[in-house]
């Protein structure tokens, strides 16, 4: 019996994948090889993450697949163990990457705007009407 299914092959499917889900993937496998370095770092296995973290060794091969969605509080409870930076980021990149705060200095009929390219501290404001 002839059935009339089409064969996709695995390029056909990975071509298919959206872009967004590509990244995602990409940044969790940059987390798991930051976790695995910090981990060859400490001359830690995945049994002696799992002890020092109280989890149990599948929970840390789960962390480790790259699947893994990740909870905040997960990674910061990994930095503390490992003693490496995961999410934090030094403040140099941090000013380059991060647009700086605003500073909401005063409410009155006009808008003013100081350079917030550079943030400098109680330096930068803006005023806002909220008043039609």
């Amino acid at each position: 019996m002839q059935t009339n299914k089409k064969k996709i092959s695995l390029k056909e499917i990975v071509e298919n994948i959206p872009e967004r889900d590509v990244k995602r993937v990409a940044k969790r496998i940059q987390i798991v090889n930051m976790i695995v370095e910090g981990m060859d770092q400490k001359g830690l296995g995945k049994k002696d993450l799992a002890r020092l973290m109280h989890k149990t060794p599948s929970t840390i091969t789960r962390w480790l697949s790259g699947d893994h969605n990740f909870e905040t509080e997960t990674l910061f409870d990994i930095e503390d163990a490992l003693g490496i930076n995961i999410i934090n980021k030094s403040s140099d990149t941090l000013q380059k990457d991060v647009a700086p705060p605003i500073i909401i200095t005063s409410v009155n009929p006009t808008y003013r705007v100081k350079n917030l390219n550079k943030f400098e501290p109680r330096s930068n404001s803006i005023r806002l009407n909220f008043n039609n």
